[in-house]
């Protein structure tokens, strides 16, 4: 059981600092119209595991989100609503 957690545990950092090399790396250079094409894709792939309230919104207003969305998606550890939802409603 101690095995597993630690495990676990290492995967998860593992995956964090994975997802953070490739937001500073290539995410954060792409050109605008890039990172909508990309929120674009994640909306017609991946629509139904966005809360509604989120998928609604104009893809431009989800693109400072971007990191967020992938981390969510990839690491599936969390419904995507509470935290896009704190940060843009309020």
């Amino acid at each position: 059981m101690i095995l597993e957690e630690t495990r676990e545990s290492l995967k998860m950092d593992q995956r964090s600092r994975y997802l953070s090399w490739v937001n500073d790396t290539k995410i954060n250079y792409l050109a605008w119209n890039d990172k909508l094409k990309l929120i674009e894709e994640f909306l017609i792939h991946l629509r139904k595991i966005f809360n509604p309230a989120v998928s609604n919104l104009p893809n431009e207003q989800l693109i400072p989100f971007l990191k967020e969305l992938l981390t969510k998606v990839i690491t599936g550890t969390q419904p995507i609503t509470s935290m896009l939802e704190t940060k843009l409603f309020i």
